[in-house]
This record gives C-alpha cells, structure tokens and sequence, in this order.
C-alpha cells in the first residue's frame, strides 16, 4: 500500500497553469490533504474524462 502523502484534492486543468519555462504550476489549494497519491491522478482522469474520447481533452492530456 502506498503511503499517504500531500494531495491537491482539486487537480484539473483548470487549476494549473504553464509558466514562461514550460513548467506546470498549480494553484487553489482549499481541498488540499494528506490523501493518497493515486487520488490526484483520479480526479484529473475523472476531470479530462479519460475513459470517454473527445479529440480536444485527448490533445490537452497529452500535452500534461
């Protein structure tokens, strides 16, 4: 089992940003938790509807 550790809680592409480095930075942190990792990953899965196929949210996940 994987520990628990810092979570986003929230994490969706609304909720990142793209720096001027090409970096990735996040923000609005209120659901943040100690949670499992995985947790993050589902949510944005959940969020991009990475198990239905819409050509535009496949291009903007891959982009990640």
């Amino acid at each position: 089992m994987l520990p628990k550790s810092f979570c986003h809680g929230d994490l969706h592409t609304g909720n990142m940003i793209r720096n001027e480095h090409g970096e990735y930075v996040l923000f609005d942190f209120d659901d943040a938790s100690g949670d499992y990792p995985s947790m993050d990953v589902a949510y944005m899965c959940d969020d991009t509807h990475f198990n239905e196929f819409h050509e535009s949210m496949y291009d903007q996940t891959l982009r990640l």
